[in-house]
């Protein structure tokens, strides 16, 4: 009756034991999949925040290029005026083009390091390149023929 027992025992517990042990490989199973699945969704973010990066650096270096070429037409338009305001309007450029080869040297020096660093660069330079635009603008305004 004692070996009966015993052996009772045992079953109950190798029982206990494969059915304790089924749900967690299933729940082994599940944190693989979610892990799969999150690496990937990693790796995809990592391939749209590069080329985030890429076309914004592009956006922005042509941007640039059109100041220079908005800047160089204005020099030759206040070296034509001839007015008062020609020595002043010749070093405001020369600071916009300061301005604008600081801002090429930013955006070809930044590095991604990470999400909101990356957003709050974008969302700085942005800044600044609407101002220098508009400042460029305001010259332009001010020495129409």
């Amino acid at each position: 009756m004692k070996i009966k027992i015993i052996v009772f025992s045992l079953v109950a517990s190798m029982f206990f034991l494969v059915a304790a042990c089924g749900p967690s490989a299933k729940k082994v199973q599940e944190a693989k999949d979610n892990l799969a699945q999150e690496k990937e969704a990693y790796a995809q973010e990592q391939k749209d925040s590069i080329e985030d990066y890429e076309s914004y650096k592009l956006a922005y270096e042509a941007q640039i290029d059109a100041n220079e070429v908005a800047m160089a037409e204005l020099r030759k338009k206040v070296k034509k005026s001839k007015d008062k305001f020609q020595t002043s309007n010749e070093k405001l450029i020369d600071e916009l083009e300061t301005k604008n080869s600081n801002m090429r040297k930013k955006i070809r020096e930044v590095k991604r390091e990470g999400k909101e660093d990356w957003n709050s660069f974008k969302e700085e330079f942005s800044y600044d390149m609407d101002e220098l635009g508009k400042a460029i603008k305001g010259i332009g305004e001010n020495n129409k023929d």
